[in-house]
């Protein structure tokens, strides 16, 4: 089982959000990490917490961790559970009994019990196979099944459970410890009440991911881990000074999980519809700002001022705190202090008070790209390309975005346009076989994208192909069906000369039908570029994408 790296800075910054947001009082606040996870724990808190809750209270409970996928052939009719159970995973894996696992019917009936007392129960999950963990048949905030192979993730391969095939009957028959590297079968007929089925529940489940999916790790842009839904919960509050209603949050919670991150686990949330008005913990939503984050001044260490606040309390690299005298920007995080640097004021002075006034964040790049360019603008480059390429596209040699084929013995051509007879010369070389041509870009649209693409942090522009993980090429394309004509922009390998490739072209690109482009064309282009950008930084890398402009 892969070790999860950032459950516990989670549940840290979830207590912190809590307490900085919602006003919760640390007493109030039961935390359970790492050896203290235990199965019996959680449940002896929340049977707990249930016993001391009366009407109208506000319950929050919050799981971050791995969770299980569990074959169950008694709920195969079911069309939510769909013959499956699944558990959370908890932190005492020895355990006899199986010891260590939650499962779904055990939080459902805890969960019901606040329900019956009319608490207002909000319950957070982030992990693996979380979205059946008290799911309703009435989903109106479920993300569209897919049956998409790429995206499913059968127990077999999930992070959590791996190969053979047990009989989670001996849960409660047998002594043998929990085995990591078996899938899970239970035979359990018993069905309980979904909470949210209770009408005027004022209940709400928010879960990482659909019940069949896994839900992923991220590092956040200071290097720290998190679960990404954690990760985008606690963005929301990051850039909102004010309370936001539920129903703004599970919409912000999909943009960035889904369409700006890029991460393959579909959100789902299931709530009592009076919910969707409240904030995140089922009260009125607040119109005051929000109390801003504070640290102290605690000293000096290598020149760098140090805070007694850290990334558990919602400090970040890059943020910018300031009092009446002084301004100082986050150089260096850790969990509960950090490190700063002057940025404008006086001298500051041990015991000065900071309030976060930008929560500006940086970070390193993950790609390093070259844009393609030509030294023609536009109407220029259209007639070199209307003299040198346009009618080698007419040859049944040509091969373009939509036609071309593995052949490690197809010469590529890396054009630069400003070579008259570069056309004929390439038609030459090739012989009679396949080729494909790779153009750069306008010099003005370049410019552009240069500038749009310069204002991320996720990458780095560089000066030469022979320095770039993906260089950005054109190619002029016909779609054999309509015989429609477009350049693609295409992200792919350094052609740094002309010679033979098998792999040329790759999956991350966008296009264009026209290279002279008004001004609304010209930023949809840009626009389409950006998020073709985002899709290859997430194939090479699992952290989050900042999506603060650098400066």
């Amino acid at each position: 089982m892969y070790s999860l790296k950032g459950c516990v800075n989670d549940a840290m910054s979830m207590k912190s959000l809590l307490m900085n947001r919602f006003e919760f009082e640390s007493k109030n606040i039961n935390l359970l990490t790492n050896q203290n996870a235990t199965q019996e724990n959680l449940i002896n808190a929340l049977n707990e917490t249930v016993t001391k809750s009366k009407a109208g209270d506000v319950v929050v409970f919050y799981y971050s961790g791995h969770g299980a996928f569990i074959n169950n052939s008694f709920l195969n009719g079911d069309p939510i559970k769909k013959g499956y159970n699944q558990s959370l995973i908890m932190s005492n894996l020895f355990a006899k009994n199986y010891g260590c696992l939650v499962k779904d019917n055990t939080l459902k009936k805890i969960f019901n019990k606040f329900v019956e007392k009319k608490v207002i129960l909000t319950s957070i999950f982030d992990c693996c196979f979380s979205g059946g963990m008290a799911a309703t048949l009435v989903l109106p905030y479920d993300t569209p099944y897919s049956d998409d192979p790429n995206y499913f993730a059968p127990a077999s391969e999930s992070d959590t459970l791996a190969k053979k095939v047990m009989n989670m009957d001996i849960v409660t028959t047998s002594d043998v410890k929990f085995d990591m590297n078996a899938d899970l079968t239970l035979n359990d007929a018993e069905k309980i009440a979904r909470p949210a089925e209770t009408p005027n529940s004022k209940f709400a489940t928010l879960a990482a991911s659909q019940s069949y999916y896994k839900a992923a790790e991220t590092w956040d842009e200071s290097g720290v881990p998190h679960g990404a839904f954690t990760k985008a919960l606690l963005g929301i509050y990051e850039q909102n000074k004010i309370d936001i209603p539920l129903s703004k949050i599970i919409d912000n919670i999909n943009n960035q999980v889904s369409k700006i991150q890029l991460y393959t686990q579909s959100p789902e949330f299931q709530l009592d519809p009076g919910r969707n008005t409240t904030n995140l913990i089922g009260l009125p939503v607040e119109t005051k700002p929000a109390t801003p984050i504070t640290a102290n001044s605690v000293g000096t260490k290598g020149g760098n001022i140090v805070i007694n606040a850290g990334y558990n309390n919602g400090i970040a690299i890059g943020n910018v705190l300031t009092n009446n005298s002084s301004e100082i920007t986050i150089t260096r995080i850790y969990a509960d202090s950090a490190l700063a640097k002057l940025k404008t004021g006086v001298l500051v002075k041990t015991g000065e008070r900071f309030v976060l006034t930008d929560p500006y964040r940086t970070s390193k790049p993950y790609l390093k790209i070259y844009i393609n360019t030509s030294k023609l603008k536009t109407p220029d480059y259209i007639k070199a390309f209307n003299t040198e390429v346009l009618p080698l596209s007419k040859t049944n040699s040509y091969q373009d975005y939509n036609n071309w084929k593995r052949d490690d013995s197809s010469p590529s051509f890396l054009f630069s346009l400003n070579i008259t007879g570069e056309g004929k010369q390439a038609l030459q070389k090739a012989m009679n076989r396949p080729f494909c041509i790779f153009l750069p870009i306008p010099a003005d649209l370049s410019a552009k994208i240069k500038i749009s693409l310069g204002k991320e942090q996720s990458v780095k522009l560089v000066d030469t192909p022979a320095e770039a993980d993906q260089v950005l090429y054109l190619n002029y394309a016909i779609d054999s069906k309509n015989k429609k004509s477009y350049f693609v922009f295409n992200y792919r390998m350094p052609v740094n000369y002309i010679g033979y490739d098998a792999f040329k072209f790759s999956s991350y690109s966008t296009y264009s039908n026209t290279l002279t482009l008004n001004n609304a064309e010209t930023i949809n282009l840009l626009s389409a570029i950006k998020e073709t950008t985002y899709a290859l930084v997430r194939s090479k890398t699992t952290h989050w994408i900042n999506t603060y402009p650098r400066k």
